[in-house]
Order: C-alpha cells, then structure tokens, then sequence
C-alpha cells in the first residue's frame, strides 16, 4: 500500500492478489461471477473493509481506478479519500473501537490512523483465520516502510519524524508469535512432537530439526524462489500431523530416534511454506534493505511461538511423569496422539474437499 497525502485528500494505492479476489468474491456469494466481474469489484469490497481517519474522524473515500482484468496479478486499485468529508462510522464499529477513542481525541488533525478488516469475515482456514497485511509506504521517500494488519490500527503522523526499521521489526516479530498462536495445524504438529520427546535431548534434537527446516523454506517463499500452490501445501501439512501422531501410537520407539528427525526436518520443509499468511505475503513487496529484517524478526517470532508451547507442554509431561507410573504415562501419550490424529484427519479432508 503506497498512501499520498494532498491538503484536501488521501490517496491509496494498494495491491490484491488473485487469492484474495476469489475468497472475498465467494464470501460476498459472487463466486460464480466472471473473473472480469470479480476483479472489477474488488476495488469496491476493499473500500468498505478500509477505514481512514484524519484527527480521529472518518473519511468518505471512492475508488477511482482498478486494474484490467487481463492485467497480470497482482491488481493494484486506487482508492481515494476526501479530507473535507468526513463521515460517521456505523455503530458497531465505534464500539468494537470504543477502546481507541481517547487516543482519537489526542490524535493531530495530521495523523492518519488506518483500520484493515479485509477478508475478516470470511472465518478460519485449517492454519487459522485469513489476514491480509499490507506494506505501507508515505508518499516517494525512502523512509522505513510500515505494516498494517487486522490485529491493530496503524497510525501515521505525516508531521513526526521518518519510522524507523525497529517499528517494522517489531510489526514482523509480532505476526510471527501471533501466528504460531492462532494456527492450530503448526500446534498439533509440534504438540505431537513433544508427546514423544522422553528426555530434553530429545526434544532438543526434534526441535531443532523442525526448526531449521522451516526457517529455510520460510526465508526462501519470501524470497520468492520457490512457491508451491496454497492447495497442495495444506493438504500435506494435514497429512504430517495425522503420521507423526501414528508415529507415537504405532511405534512409539521410533519416534525418539533417525526416523523422528527425517520427520520432522522433511515436514518442517512444509510447514514454512504454509507460513505464508498475510504478513509473509506483504514481505514480498518490501524493499531489499528491508527484507532481510523482516523475514528475520518473523521467523524468531514463529520460534517464540513455537517456545511459548513447547515449553509449558514439556514441563507438563515430566511432572507428570515423576508423579505418576509408566503405563499411566503411556496412557497419556496415546490418548493425546490419537487426539492429534483425528483431528490432523479431520484437517486432511477438510483440505482435500476446499
């Protein structure tokens, strides 16, 4: 998103992927429409997920260009905001952001605060709910460029000091751990890792492993050296948590040995291509300097995530080892595997029936 700013309006230039076209035409029950129609009147369903204040206050904006359907993704639209007319936001909005409005009232009459609620509505997919992030920009310069996802408003004052590369940083870092939070297929997977791990070398060995193997193809989707179709990634991110919880229930010897870190090194190479949400997306547009940073701050962020469950679980499991006998352990371990895997089949069919 590039935004340009003039006395009386704002401009926004932001950009759409084929993805998100066709997922907000099936939500707004117009997936059956033409693709020219779908991609015409994208431009109009971002406008009303977009909300723009000036000072706090709203602003009526139009979209006033949108690409060719023939034109080669991604489509960049045009929408425009008028300062001198500002409009009231509807109730339920104010009260979901009833929160911010002493912020509001502090606010310059030159700062811009931005709300994204694009594809909010659509729901959950198998890793958690869509998001769609955008890099903004403020006008030509080269100043460190900001994120804007649906987590949090972002605000701009034009008037303040250039941000810096620790905000984007920090932006990045964020969506990572909130990443990992909110996306249940990654949690099963390493939750069915720490069920086998017996001792901390254990756990270690498979964490790492799983860890290096992410990261790789991470840094390489945001590098946009491979790519591999969203539809063929999350049916086989099901299908590793369904065969490492058979792994535990089957054979539970080899799950703390060569073939458990194959596993879970090969499956990791998944799972960061699955880590391409809104945010790893937006990565793609940022600038050189600035794509090492974020790809960085996201990945120790996915790695907090992971720590913020792996730990607790673990320190879990041994007390309960030291409290209770070996079959009872054996007990828990089989019963939180098959868990994992009925609902890693559950994910599969879901994935295979989209």
């Amino acid at each position: 998103m590039r935004i340009d700013v003039a006395r009386d309006h704002v401009t926004l230039q932001i950009t759409a992927t084929w993805e998100e076209i066709l997922v907000a035409a099936t939500a707004a029950g117009r997936g059956q429409s033409s693709l020219d129609e779908r991609v015409r009147r994208h431009g109009e369903y971002v406008l009303s997920r977009l909300t723009v204040e000036a000072g706090g206050q709203p602003l009526h904006g139009t979209v006033t260009a949108t690409p060719a359907p023939e034109s080669p993704p991604p489509f960049t639209y045009t929408l425009s905001y008028q300062k001198s007319d500002p409009v009231s936001r509807p109730r339920e909005r104010v009260r979901e952001r009833a929160d911010l409005a002493s912020g509001d009232a502090r606010r310059s009459a030159h700062d811009l605060t931005l709300h994204n609620d694009v594809l909010r509505e659509v729901g959950l997919t198998l890793g958690g709910p869509w998001e769609v992030s955008y890099v903004v920009t403020v006008g030509p310069a080269a100043a460190a460029p900001r994120l804007l996802t649906a987590a949090e408003p972002l605000t701009l004052a034009l008037d303040a000091p250039a941000p810096s590369d620790a905000r984007l940083a920090w932006a990045y870092l964020r969506q990572g751990i909130l990443h990992i939070l909110r996306g249940y297929d990654h949690l099963l997977f390493v939750a069915a890792l720490v069920l086998a791990a017996v001792t901390l070398r254990d756990l270690i060995k498979v964490v790492v492993a799983f860890t290096l193997a992410h990261a790789t193809t991470l840094t390489l989707c945001a590098l946009r050296w491979i790519s591999i179709r969203e539809s063929v990634v999350e049916p086989l991110i099901a299908a590793s948590i369904v065969v490492v919880a058979l792994q535990n229930l089957l054979a539970p010897a080899s799950s703390r040995r060569a073939p458990r870190l194959a596993i879970a090194f090969g499956f990791g190479l998944l799972h960061g291509c699955g880590f391409a949400s809104g945010a790893l997306q937006a990565m793609r547009d940022l600038p050189a300097a600035g794509l090492g940073l974020a790809v960085g701050a996201f990945s120790l962020g996915v790695e907090i995530g992971h720590q913020a469950i792996v730990i607790p679980t673990f320190m879990l499991l041994n007390r309960l080892r030291e409290r209770t006998t070996a079959g009872a352990m054996t007990a828990v371990r089989r019963a939180g595997s098959a868990a994992i895997a009925v609902a890693g089949g559950v994910y599969l069919w879901l994935a295979l029936h989209r």
